[in-house]
């Protein structure tokens, strides 16, 4: 079972995705002649246009999981909100970086598999 913030996370991307049909739909359907651009997201923009970045968005989703979540379920949740990677390096990789430069420097709690924000909440 998704927990609430994956589930929430899937269906903006499907919103946004669903957007992104419609504009291409009104292209093909044009005929008056007028040239009509799309502005292509960028590949660390999440799907609520915030341009927030792995790092922020991550920290968020843990804040909204307070029992913690597995690499695995991060992973499907920044991508489900929406972060693609710019570069070769897998999403995965990227989150075990980050997750490991948190857990050092105390700002991320590690029990077993599973990461959370550390009691308190945000740093």
């Amino acid at each position: 079972m998704l927990s609430q913030s994956v589930r929430s996370a899937l269906q903006t991307e499907r919103k946004r995705l669903q957007a992104q049909v419609s504009a291409i739909d009104a292209l093909l359907v044009d005929d008056d002649g007028q040239t009509h651009t799309l502005k292509a997201p960028s590949p660390n923009e999440s799907s609520n246009g915030a341009g927030e970045g792995l790092r922020a968005m991550f920290r968020r989703i843990l804040a909204e999981n307070p029992r913690g979540m597995t690499v695995g379920e991060l992973v499907t949740a920044v991508e489900a909100a929406g972060f693609r990677p710019s570069g070769t390096t897998r999403t995965v990789n990227l989150l075990h970086g980050d997750l490991s430069r948190l857990v050092k420097a105390g700002k991320i709690h590690k029990s077993g598999k599973r990461y959370s924000m550390p009691p308190g909440g945000h740093q």
